[in-house]
């Protein structure tokens, strides 16, 4: 299997032996977290999918979304709207 190489702050820790299954952590995480949260994944592997299909305990309904159209609606992009200037200083706040 061929990693991709990881910005700094990541790392991959593998789950099975033989650098199988790898998981990305952050790298600032500490020896001992790390291990216990390999443990705790080893534990929930069967919960862990590289795909959606391989989640079959979990109900297709409740990662999927679909809008019901009419097939002669076209799509179409809405222009950009612009805030008042009171929100417009709420956002700047936020961020």
């Amino acid at each position: 299997m061929e990693l991709k190489a990881l910005p700094p702050h990541l790392k991959y820790v593998f789950l099975a032996g033989d650098s199988q299954k790898p998981v990305i952590i952050n790298s600032s995480v500490f020896e001992e977290e790390e291990k216990r949260l390999v443990i705790i994944l080893q534990d929930n592997i069967g919960a862990i999918g590289s795909t959606l299909s391989y989640l079959t305990c979990i109900s297709p309904s409740y990662y999927m979304h679909r809008i019901l159209m009419e097939e002669y609606y076209k799509l179409v992009a809405q222009p950009q709207r612009c805030l008042n200037p009171t929100m417009k200083e709420m956002v700047k706040k936020r961020r």
